[in-house]
């Protein structure tokens, strides 16, 4: 029974591939901006989709995208090790966001400099945010941040972090002007955990990227 449902469903897929392609293709056809100000910009995109016909859609995009980056933004994905038997953690950043008016558990994250990669942007944002020195494993291919609504997009970027080097014994944070950053330590395997418990005691509004990483290794881990 579950190889004929699997069966079906992916029939359904090829069918669904199939009838989109002879519709044609969407495309926008031009955008147009409504308001600029110092940090976002609102538009109306005239697109066809792909019956042909036309709409408008309205987004909201950064100003801030530097001249010959890939990206608006990277997020780090901090992985520290100890040793000696201790157990993998990472560190997730509290900051209150004016636009939910909550504080927002995240990871550390910031925009790419000009001339930076995404792996150089996600070293300089993790020292910059939580103290921590560490060395960009890998990046993500380009992502979207919120594709129904913007078109900012992102790197996620894997950091490891040698927890036994002196610098990151007692790290002191270097944020920008206005920034004001709690940096908070959890064991890999107890983050989902402790991202429900800190929602449920404080209040805050956890990032759906890290909500999402931690939905993910519990997965892995079997025990969601």
């Amino acid at each position: 029974e579950c190889k004929s449902l699997k069966s079906r469903f992916l029939q359904g897929i090829v069918a669904g591939k199939v009838r989109m392609a002879s519709r044609g293709v969407a495309r926008v056809l031009q955008r147009r901006t409504k308001l600029a100000l110092k940090w976002v910009q609102i538009s109306e995109i005239d697109w066809e989709d792909p019956s042909g016909r036309k709409r408008v859609w309205e987004a909201a995009d950064r100003t801030t995208k530097r001249e010959g980056c890939s990206a608006d933004a990277v997020a780090v994905i901090p992985l520290i090790k100890r040793g000696g038997g201790a157990p993998l953690s990472t560190v997730v950043v509290a900051q209150f966001r004016p636009p939910v008016g909550k504080i927002c558990l995240e990871f550390p994250a910031g925009l790419i400099d000009t001339g930076e990669s995404p792996e150089e942007a996600a070293v300089r944002e993790l020292r910059e945010e939580t103290g921590l020195r560490g060395t960009a494993r890998k990046a993500s291919p380009l992502l979207g941040c919120d594709p129904g609504l913007s078109g900012a997009t992102m790197y996620n970027v894997f950091v490891d972090i040698d927890g036994t080097a002196e610098a990151n014994r007692t790290p002191v944070a270097e944020p920008d002007e206005g920034e004001f950053i709690e940096v908070m330590e959890f064991e890999v395997a107890k983050l989902r955990e402790n991202l429900v418990r800190l929602q449920q005691e404080k209040g805050y509004l956890v990032d759906a990227r890290l909500f999402s990483t931690a939905d993910g290794l519990e997965m892995l881990m079997g025990t969601p």
